[in-house]
């Protein structure tokens, strides 16, 4: 299946690093280290998502309801989403500061919930996020 993906990919015009990228993003099968930009944001993408979303279950459920300063806080408490590497979310930090980049996540999570999961056709699809 591996190669069928890598084949269409290359098929698609999409670059082989770039294929070998995601194909090792998983850090529990991968052992290798993250140097290109484009890994670490990967990575800390990754995990600060899971960790974005368990901090909208937390407040009812609302993407819109998480702040910069929830995730901050959350973040430092370990036993807060135990399963979430913040290890790998602070490999992120010296691209940009950690809240400017989990404000970047958070807006990230809440347009692709607009795009692909409410109908956009609701003039109120964004405040519902």
């Amino acid at each position: 299946m591996v190669q069928e993906v890598r084949r269409s990919w290359r098929e698609q015009g999409i670059d082989p690093d770039l294929a070998l990228i995601v194909q090792q993003h998983n850090h529990h099968l991968y052992s290798g280290t993250y140097e290109k930009p484009v890994e670490i944001a990967l990575q800390a993408a990754d995990s600060a998502s899971g960790l974005v979303i368990v901090c909208a279950l937390v407040k009812g459920g609302r993407l819109s309801d998480v702040t910069v300063k929830t995730v901050t806080k959350k973040a430092n408490e370990k036993s807060f989403a135990a399963g979430c590497d913040r290890g790998r979310i602070a490999l992120i930090a010296p691209i940009p500061a950690l809240p400017e980049f989990y404000a970047v996540a958070i807006e990230g999570l809440i347009e692709e919930y607009v795009k692909n999961w409410v109908l956009p056709d609701l003039p109120e699809a964004r405040r519902r996020a």
